[in-house]
């Protein structure tokens, strides 16, 4: 090379491993360097520690958004532990370690670890970790929980409930309920008064089926419909249009919400649990209930009235009342933001912002100058410097040294 000429390193070949063993990837080097470590943690990004000689022209080709794939089964899960209730194994997980304990009991169909792979309910269980120690489970039946065998009672469900309390070793804990979750939690507050601190109910019910003093429960008519649904229609995104029409046209939530049913019960164990929900009737229970209470529903719930929410906030003493909009019976559609703060509310006292889901970044590059023996700027080879230019520079450069000697005399 002539002198004078910049050296550039070479440019590394896009996905070609560097130095570290690791792939090179532009995207991850644009997110790490502009973000800063909470940036990184908002986007799921971890920057490789050696990008010195990213090339430019890459960086600026690689200036998007990091696009991490919406359904996710990289995520980093929670422990999953088993409790034993009387020879049966549930499946929970504990999320955060400080704050209120909250023992969140999700209705319908579950599944541990397939929740934490859909961003919504991901970013929804974050949040109430934020303030609460988040105990999740599987009822019997679910999920990673054992399956059943036989129609499950609500007895059994609410001891399901206390062993893992005594399991996550929890003398007392809000129970959040939702759909045919919701009963249990009923009867556990009613009867166990001294292992929970308050209730909190989501789209659920006293009461399943249709009788003469409770017109709002599923009829004989609606049981067969659900009935033939399952056995035809369980582990495809087929049901989200009547469950979560909200994101019927979301084909990544759709397909998860089909893995979900799939992988967290099978037909006959959701039949088994109709049956459950069809017989059960806490009614009598509920002006026994003397835990802080909050019970909401949405308006447009096409499974379960919001007449049936109406009906629990009137007879559980001092409940407070939540109609919430929306058309969603599915826990994981509708806005998770605004329930996660009805929750936040019930149990601090105060509702905090929720957390950004887009990360605004700004990048900036500066082009490091390279310089001559001179002291000027080097310049391309094959292009000259004019003499009086090179003069003036030299005079320039030479001028603080002239002001020093003619002020002290050296």
């Amino acid at each position: 090379m002539g002198k004078g000429r910049a050296t550039h390193p070479r440019p590394r070949a896009w996905n070609t491993p560097d130095n570290t063993g690791r792939t090179w990837n532009p995207d991850q080097w644009v997110a790490g360097a502009t973000l800063g470590s909470g940036g990184r943690e908002a986007v799921g990004v971890r920057s490789p520690s050696r990008t010195a000689h990213c090339p430019v022209d890459l960086r600026i080709a690689s200036l998007r958004w990091p696009c991490a794939p919406v359904h996710d089964s990289r995520v980093n899960r929670p422990k999953t532990t088993y409790a034993w209730s009387d020879g049966t194994a549930i499946a929970y997980q504990v999320v955060g370690a400080s704050g209120p304990d909250l023992l969140f009991v999700p209705g319908s169909v579950t599944h541990l670890e397939v929740q934490w792979e859909e961003p919504r309910v991901r970013r929804f269980f974050n949040r109430l970790a934020s303030f609460s120690r988040l105990i999740l489970m599987d009822p019997r039946g679910l999920g990673l929980s054992d399956r059943l065998t036989e129609v499950p009672t609500v007895d059994e469900r609410v001891a399901d409930l206390l062993s893992v309390l005594d399991a996550t070793e929890t003398q007392r804990a809000t129970l959040f309920g939702n759909a045919d979750t919701g009963p249990a939690c009923i009867a556990a507050a009613a009867l166990h008064p001294d292992r929970v601190d308050g209730l909190i109910l989501l789209g659920t019910y006293a009461k399943g089926g249709w009788d003469e003093d409770y017109p709002i429960g599923w009829t004989t008519e609606e049981w067969e419909e659900f009935r033939t649904r399952v056995k035809e229609g369980l582990g495809t995104s087929d049901s989200v249009e009547t469950v979560a029409p909200s994101l019927a046209h979301d084909e990544a939530f759709r397909q998860w919400y089909a893995t979900l049913a799939r992988l967290g019960a099978s037909p006959r164990a959701v039949l088994l649990l109709g049956e459950m929900s069809r017989a059960v009737d806490v009614r009598p229970l509920l002006s026994r209930i003397a835990a802080p209470t909050l019970v909401m529903h949405r308006t447009g719930d096409g499974l379960n009235s919001v007449e049936a929410g109406r009906y629990l906030a009137e007879r559980i003493p001092g409940a407070r009342w939540l109609e919430m909009p929306g058309d969603d019976f599915a826990l994981w559609s509708g806005d998770l933001d605004a329930l996660a703060g009805e929750v936040e509310e019930f149990l601090t006292g105060h509702r905090g912002a929720a957390e950004p889901t887009h990360v605004v970044a700004t990048v900036m590059f500066h082009r490091r100058r390279r310089f001559d023996r001179t002291g000027c700027r080097a310049r391309k080879p094959g292009v000259g410097r004019s003499p009086r230019g090179a003069r003036r520079a030299r005079a320039n450069r030479a001028a603080p040294l002239r002001r020093s000697r003619d002020r002290y005399g050296r």
